[in-house]
């Protein structure tokens, strides 16, 4: 049995991924910078509350870093969110479209096969988008975190 390469893994997964290819690279884009922002704002805090306890005249332009940074922090929180649902949505329209294409064309005509057929587009395609694609995401958002904060 032939192994697959780290690029032919990554071939099938933009081929999974289809026509949403290029928003799951947005929506990754916006989660790691999202995860870069969880990982400064407690650094600026920390440094908010040093101005503060040592040199009070600079604690103003800390104060206003850690605020911009918390605000910008939450809109992209937001914004992840937002990303990864509509990536979900999306990618489970794209399969479900292409597995009702593949099954208008004969292949289960079988009553029997009907039923499985229907059971796995309303099942088991939702738990792929989420579990498969979502999960991507959510690993190169958990491995950016650990590498910033060793930093």
């Amino acid at each position: 049995m032939k192994r697959e390469g780290m690029g032919e893994k990554m071939k099938r997964f933009f081929r999974i991924l289809g026509k949403n290819a290029l928003f799951f690279l947005l929506t990754l884009f916006v989660g790691l910078l999202f995860s870069a922002l969880s990982v400064s704002t407690p650094l600026l805090s920390g440094n908010l509350i040093t101005a503060v306890t040592s040199d009070f005249a600079h604690s103003g332009t800390a104060f206003f870093l850690f605020l911009s940074a918390s605000v910008v922090r939450i809109i992209f929180a937001q914004l992840d969110q937002y990303m990864g649902e509509s990536l979900k949505i999306r990618q489970k329209s794209q399969m479900r479209k292409k597995l009702y294409a593949a099954f208008s064309m004969g292949s289960f005509v079988h009553a029997d096969r009907k039923s499985e057929m229907i059971s796995f587009i309303n099942n088991d395609v939702p738990n792929i988008a989420e579990s498969y694609i979502l999960g991507a995401v959510d690993i190169l958002k958990c491995i950016s975190r650990i590498n910033l904060c060793k930093n």
